[in-house]
């Protein structure tokens, strides 16, 4: 797959991504990281506006298209579960609760599958259950605590993100 600075226009440039993932603490402070950052709000907020026409007008096939690897596609895979961390968290911040818009769109999503298998219009019922346990992320690891098969496993476990793994892995090398 095209490495993530490749890849053609998304709801970010190749620029926007440059300016992410490269941007120094002192260019995102800049005037220009000012400006750069606003024009990444307005295309987050643009996108998330445009999802209503993708559902409406993009053909069934068009999407099928889109996801037909979707089982072994990695990248696909982590963008969809990134974009669902993003508009959870976007939520949950405005103080609303994420189930009050989640469980609608599964029903609305489920009564147009069910409408399109179909053919007719049909009464259905949705039952949307689902828990989430969260675990503790270590806030403060002191990598000589863990051997990297432990690391590994708590990346796995999704007690700690990559970022953090590559820093306790990063401090252990760096003790030797």
């Amino acid at each position: 797959m095209v490495s993530d600075s490749e890849r053609g226009r998304g709801v970010l440039s190749k620029k926007d991504r440059a300016f992410l993932f490269d941007a120094g603490s002192e260019e995102i402070k800049s005037s220009n990281g000012r400006v750069t950052r606003s024009r990444i709000r307005e295309r987050i907020y643009d996108s998330v506006l445009d999802f209503k026409i993708i559902q409406n007008e993009v053909e069934t096939r068009d999407r099928e298209t889109v996801f037909e690897d979707y089982s072994e596609d990695r990248d696909l895979q982590r963008g969809v579960t990134a974009a669902l961390m993003f508009l959870y968290q976007a939520i949950e911040e405005q103080g609303e609760e994420f189930e009050e818009v989640l469980t609608p769109a599964i029903e609305r999503a489920e009564q147009r599958v069910t409408q399109d298998d179909v053919g007719d219009d049909v009464n259905i019922e949705v039952d949307v259950d689902f828990t989430v346990e969260t675990k503790l992320v270590i806030s403060d690891p002191d990598p000589e605590k863990y051997s990297q098969e432990e690391i590994g496993q708590m990346l796995a476990d999704g007690r700690i993100d990559g970022k953090d793994a590559l820093g306790l892995l990063q401090a252990q090398v760096n003790e030797e």
